[in-house]
């Protein structure tokens, strides 16, 4: 699963917008083409912005893209099988 999916999960879980997590680094334009998938990953810095105004770890971050990948992957077997 891709960054942007594990972002729109945790903007979703945390009631967030687009607008509450943008700024001077991550502004309104980008992070909209990111969510849209015309930026197919941020780099390693707008990461750890968007990450860090998420109010998360990288770690934590990663925890949770683990997760949804193996979520995400359980259920194409299933549908595989």
């Amino acid at each position: 699963m891709a960054f942007t999916e594990t972002l729109k999960a945790v903007m979703d879980a945390k009631n967030l917008r687009s607008v509450d997590i943008t700024s001077d680094e991550i502004t309104a334009p980008y992070l909209s083409r990111l969510l849209k998938g015309k930026v197919k990953e941020p780099t390693w810095q707008k990461a750890l912005v968007i990450i860090n105004s998420l109010d998360m770890t990288v770690d934590e971050f990663c925890d949770l893209e683990a997760k949804l990948n193996a979520k995400h992957d359980s259920t194409t077997q299933d549908k595989e099988e």
